[in-house]
């Protein structure tokens, strides 16, 4: 076999999958509101992200969890949305964005880039992965699955896993 991992029992796997589909369908995070007095609408694509126009501009809030991304085209109006969400929140600006559930944001000049560098490496990291060789079949192809065969595998970092991935 090559790569670094170990093959695994196909009744583990689904068992696996299994589990975590079921625990992250238990943890999503209920649809978020924003307050009636800002104005703001929710986009039917994604419960987390609110929109309001006005003059022409266009404000975007994007709320997860405890954090949230504010843009617009108009200083002024962003200015207004801090100190209305401060006197219902505690707010706390974090100024240019810079990393934002494992995404690196870098601003250049004329451009914006955005990296998933440093969440891969971590995840490969924490997976005892870093060192291991890309390899275009991670498995031996003539491998076959068995109930029997294959080690345990330690559930709690399986887990992890698989919501770090989403």
């Amino acid at each position: 076999m090559t790569g670094c991992g170990r093959p695994r029992t196909q009744r583990a796997r689904q068992a696996e999958s299994h589990q975590a589909l079921s625990e992250l369908q238990q943890a999503q995070p209920e649809p978020q509101q924003a307050p009636a007095e800002l104005q703001y609408r929710q986009i039917n694509t994604d419960h987390t992200v609110f929109f309001r126009r006005s003059g022409g501009h266009i404000t975007m809030l994007a709320v997860y969890m405890d954090d949230m991304i504010i843009t617009e085209d108009d200083e002024k109006e962003i200015v207004q949305l801090k100190v209305r969400l401060s006197k219902e929140f505690e707010v706390k600006d974090q100024g240019q964005l810079r990393y934002f559930l494992g995404i690196e944001i870098a601003h250049g000049l004329k451009e914006i880039v955005l990296s998933q560098r440093k969440y891969a490496l971590d995840l490969l990291a924490e997976t005892r992965m870093l060192g291991c060789k890309p390899d275009a079949t991670p498995i031996d192809q003539s491998f076959r699955l068995s109930a029997e065969a294959g080690e345990p595998v330690d559930r709690e970092r399986y887990q992890r896993l698989v919501d770090r991935l989403i």
